[in-house]
């Protein structure tokens, strides 16, 4: 079970005797504190108009999957779930990225459930999903970039924490690129002020050339790019991606980075119009 020194897991926590009550009132209090926060500053940026009051919000398991948020109607209104089952294994501090992740989709998105995801991938293909949740990847790290303080390193040591949960048994190409994607994006915004770059790549070109091919959607335009990425790069992060447990916080970052140093996003420059 992957575990940080600073923030330890819900199974960790309700070890300690007579304080179970107490314990799991604080993690849901510091959760909805934090839901509220991020939406506050989704508004106040206008990036979105709406929000949720705090009584149809709640933190309660309904799943015994991976399934983390669930929204239904009730009195005429939403009302969002979070199910608290994925933080048995990670951090508290993890399990509220994912939670501020999912309330992204719902507030902004309008992608509240599972089947809604499903429609977008049937409408729309799965590289539009992928783009979705590399969207929800980008605001939540800066959000937390900008008000929480949060360094590269802070963001990709909490990611870390519970990185297990999620991880496949074997490589699906698109949810593959889609991590891909979340990494170039979530350095380059760390790495730049006043950027809002997301980047969606695609390996196939690989298999015939020495690099990757990228859309990049700015605010104003889309574009595509060649990163000058190899097959032995891409090896070197199919290891974290099936098996992040092989590796020490220390092993894992520096493949991050160095894939990304490698793929020059940090530097990269827009395209000038004529």
């Amino acid at each position: 079970m992957l575990e940080s020194k600073d923030n330890k897991s819900l199974d960790a926590l309700l070890s300690k005797a007579s304080i179970d009550n107490e314990v799991d009132e604080k993690i849901k209090s510091e959760v909805l504190k934090e839901i509220q926060d991020f939406n506050s500053w989704l508004n106040i940026e206008n990036y979105c108009t709406e929000t949720f009051q705090v009584s149809d919000i709640k933190i309660a398991p309904f799943s015994k999957d991976d399934w983390i948020m669930k929204v239904s109607w009730s009195d005429g209104h939403k009302q969002a779930s979070f199910n608290p089952n994925l933080l048995r294994n990670s951090s508290k501090e993890f399990f509220k990225i994912v939670v501020l992740h999912e309330y992204f989709h719902l507030l902004v998105q309008k992608v509240p459930n599972k089947e809604d995801a499903t429609k977008i991938k049937d409408n729309f293909g799965n590289d539009f999903m992928s783009l979705i949740d590399i969207e929800a990847d980008f605001y939540v790290a800066l959000y937390l970039k900008l008000k929480k303080g949060y360094s590269k390193e802070q963001y990709w040591k909490t990611y870390f924490e519970g990185v297990k949960v999620f991880k496949d048994s074997w490589i699906r190409n698109k949810k593959f690129e889609r991590f891909l994607g979340s990494i170039l994006t979530i350095n380059r915004l760390f790495a730049n002020d006043n950027v809002f770059d997301l980047f969606l790549p695609s390996i196939a070109p690989l298999f015939t050339e020495d690099h990757i091919k990228v859309l990049v959607l700015k605010r104003e335009y889309i574009y595509f790019d060649t990163l000058p990425v190899s097959l032995e790069d891409l090896k070197q992060m199919r290891d974290i991606y099936l098996s992040p447990q092989d590796f020490n916080f220390g092993g894992y970052y520096k493949k991050i980075n160095t894939f990304t140093k490698k793929s020059k996003v940090e530097d990269l420059k827009s395209p000038q119009l004529n």
